[in-house]
């Protein structure tokens, strides 16, 4: 089995295709797909797995064709994507594929998006990793404004699809093994800092709780033990 990293679109105007730019033109989406779909081929070499990437630069766009032919039935492809302001983290996946959903699920147990859609939702009625042979996932990373080289944050990245990918290989992986962006966060990651239950008399008790976590158009909470004493 190979796995496939697609980097999406590449280079800039006008040989390439930059895909989202934020509004100071500071960050492009061609190159955090390309830095992102590198770390995870050495990531998941480093761990023993054979993978290559469908394009070799990022000085310009390659046909969709070239990115989703060379695959057999028996290996993946993972596409890499940043989102624009109006969008967000979610997973993708080849909707008449055997395989893609599996895998969608197993690698959203650790990326935590929350958010996964088949490929037949899009407002094209599908998309290019549509024409490959193999299972097939595109992960929009996060928004563009978002993106970020720091080597903690893109090392999580590689840790929750390698993790995912094993997960779907078969392999008994916990869940807790995750980047802390679904249960077992560490940190309260949504705008709310208190917690109340309110009872049908209205009245409201308040929950102390340790850990909270914002997962798409999830609520996580974890209340403390102090709550059932």
């Amino acid at each position: 089995m190979k796995i496939w990293i697609d980097p999406g679109h590449g280079g800039v105007w006008p040989d390439g295709d930059p895909g989202v730019v934020t509004k100071d033109g500071k960050k492009i989406e061609s190159y955090y797909n390309w830095m992102y779909a590198n770390a995870l081929q050495d990531y998941l070499e480093e761990r023993g797995f054979e993978a290559e990437l469908t394009r070799k630069q990022d000085d310009y766009k390659i046909p969709y064709s070239q990115r989703t032919r060379p695959q057999t039935k028996d290996d993946l492809l993972i596409s890499l994507h940043f989102d624009t302001y109006l969008g967000g983290r979610k997973l993708i996946y080849y909707a008449n594929q055997p395989g893609s959903q599996d895998l969608a699920e197993a690698v959203d147990e650790f990326f935590g998006s929350g958010l996964l859609k088949a490929s037949s939702e899009s407002r094209f009625n599908g998309l290019y990793i549509d024409d490959t042979k193999a299972p097939a996932i595109l992960i929009e990373v996060d928004r563009i404004d978002r993106a970020t080289l720091d080597e903690s944050v893109v090392e999580a990245f590689c840790r929750d699809v390698e993790q995912g990918i094993r997960k779907y290989l078969g392999e008994e992986i916990s869940a807790e093994n995750n980047s802390g962006q679904i249960e077992g966060d560490d940190k309260i990651t949504t705008p709310f800092r208190r917690v109340f239950i309110v009872s049908p008399d209205n009245n409201s008790e308040e929950v102390p709780v340790e850990r909270m976590s914002m997962v798409g158009d999830k609520l996580y909470i974890a209340p403390s033990k102090k709550w059932f004493d």
